[in-house]
């Protein structure tokens, strides 16, 4: 057997202080949240009453690759707004997550990181979901013809005011939206043109039609 001259140093990432549950009881959080270095996988989080920040950890204090899952299972209209570190809750918006619709509507987003050389990091966004939740890959804002203010100056304007969906912070589609405006006749759904259809900078919808052309619809987000 040849001999070993020098010092061997055999170096390993060991990740034993992680938990290594899938799943962790959803908290009511009353204040926002820093993740940390040892934060579990996949971290299941409920807003309680108002939209929340999650920050991720100092990035130089982890490995290139170190990922972690925000899944939002708050109430309707209670976002998650992730940001990358700064010790302020101030960092940069990397992702809001909406809260979910329906029982069985995952809505859940992977952060991996990908260069570890300042706090911040930079770090690679991943929307997950599966065939059996499809809401997760989209947001529907339903409405209804009384959902609509009355007229001004002959037109009829839907907004967030009106219906929160329709606000960035709660459609959780960023700045740039891709938006659908379908109207329902029976059961069934149609794509229409409105008179003024807006995504402001801030990625928030505003619908206009003419005076009374209001209809029963929704809006489908991707």
């Amino acid at each position: 057997m040849d001999k070993i001259k020098g010092d061997l140093k055999v170096s390993r990432e060991i990740n034993s202080l992680r938990s290594n549950e899938a799943l962790v009881k959803p908290v009511a959080l009353i204040a926002n949240l820093s993740l940390d270095v040892f934060q579990s996988a996949w971290s299941v989080i409920d807003g309680g009453v108002t939209n929340r920040v999650i920050e991720l950890p100092d990035a130089t204090l982890l490995a290139k690759g170190w990922k972690a899952v925000v899944h939002n299972v708050s109430a309707a209209g209670i976002a998650l707004n992730v940001q990358s570190f700064d010790g302020t809750f101030t960092g940069a918006l990397l992702k809001t997550i909406r809260s979910p619709e329906a029982q069985n509507d995952t809505v859940a987003y992977q952060f991996v990181l990908i260069d570890n050389t300042v706090p911040a990091g930079v770090w690679y966004v991943i929307e997950l979901g599966d065939s059996q939740t499809l809401l997760a890959a989209r947001y529907v804002v339903n409405f209804l013809v009384a959902d609509w203010p009355a007229a001004v100056a002959g037109r009829h304007t839907l907004t967030s005011t009106q219906k929160t969906g329709l606000a960035a912070a709660t459609h959780g589609r960023g700045i740039t939206p891709m938006p659908l405006i379908q109207e329902k006749i029976g059961t069934d759904f149609f794509r229409v043109s409105l008179d003024s259809e807006k995504v402001d900078a801030s990625g928030n919808l505003t619908l206009v039609v003419t005076n009374n052309e209001q209809f029963d619809g929704r809006v489908v987000l991707v």
